[in-house]
């Protein structure tokens, strides 16, 4: 079952949710890769029935083609990071839901979903309630305000804003 879809700017389509050797490629575990022709797994998927990209929408693209990832879990959940070549974790989430990733012209990473803080790898936890913005090169996490009061599910950019969806009042 395909849950989450993004096509990068080469048009390679890439494919989340909860599937294991997808269309029979071997290691195409809940994360695979479709390049016009045939499907490729994504190195050594760090993906397992406990923790993929569930949510749709808990994966997007960069400008430079990386692509993101945000896992569901029963207790964390990590923002990872594929650049081609290899997995990288770059943040943990405190709770179970990573509802939706989204990137912003300058390159920064907005997680929505369902937790209470984030750690960014190497780093210390921020406080995050449900929403925080997630800077790449500086590997740093900034809550947004005080955060939303339960579970975000989407985010969207518009006219220089940026639109949450979700559970919360």
């Amino acid at each position: 079952r395909v849950q989450a879809l993004v096509i990068d700017s080469t048009c390679l389509l890439y494919i989340a949710g909860e599937f294991t050797d997808w269309d029979g490629t071997a290691a195409s575990d809940y994360i695979s890769k479709y390049d016009g022709a045939s499907w490729s797994a994504l190195g050594t998927s760090p993906f397992t029935a406990s923790n993929y990209p569930a949510q749709a929408g808990a994966i997007a693209i960069d400008f430079s083609d990386d692509l993101y990832t945000g896992e569901t879990t029963a207790t964390t959940a990590v923002l990872r990071k594929w650049d081609g070549s290899s997995w990288t974790s770059l943040v943990t989430v405190s709770s179970l839901v990573c509802g939706a990733l989204f990137i912003d012209d300058n390159g920064d990473i907005y997680v929505c979903g369902q937790f209470t803080s984030a750690t960014p790898t190497g780093g210390s936890a921020v406080s995050a309630n449900n929403v925080f913005k997630y800077t790449p090169g500086a590997g740093t996490i900034v809550a947004l305000g005080t955060g939303l009061n339960t579970r975000s599910y989407r985010a969207h950019r518009e006219g220089g804003l940026i639109y949450f969806t979700g559970q919360f009042t």
